[in-house]
């Protein structure tokens, strides 16, 4: 199990603990990246009346952002894809 968050512990016995607690939490996690995937999705749709705002560039910035951020949490989230959900 390889991830950053578990880059960032140091002591073996840590590791451990915190290896066994993200098992613990599977359905947790699996409803954050579930969640985090429908919002990227919803962040990508753009409809015609979009041009017609004259803050368009800002939406798209904000969208941008959005995106940006929902990917970087999808990087923390840790979850095992051999077990069943």
């Amino acid at each position: 199990m390889r991830n950053k968050v578990l880059c960032k512990v140091t002591s073996e016995e840590d590791k451990q603990k915190i290896k066994q607690q993200i098992e613990a939490c599977q359905p947790l996690l699996r409803l954050i990246y579930e969640c985090c995937l429908d919002d990227y999705e919803k962040a990508d749709k753009v409809n015609d009346e979009d041009f017609k705002n004259p803050n368009w560039a800002y939406e798209q910035a904000y969208k941008i952002g959005l995106k940006k951020g929902l990917t970087k949490l999808l990087d923390y989230v840790i979850i095992n894809l051999n077990k069943e959900k």
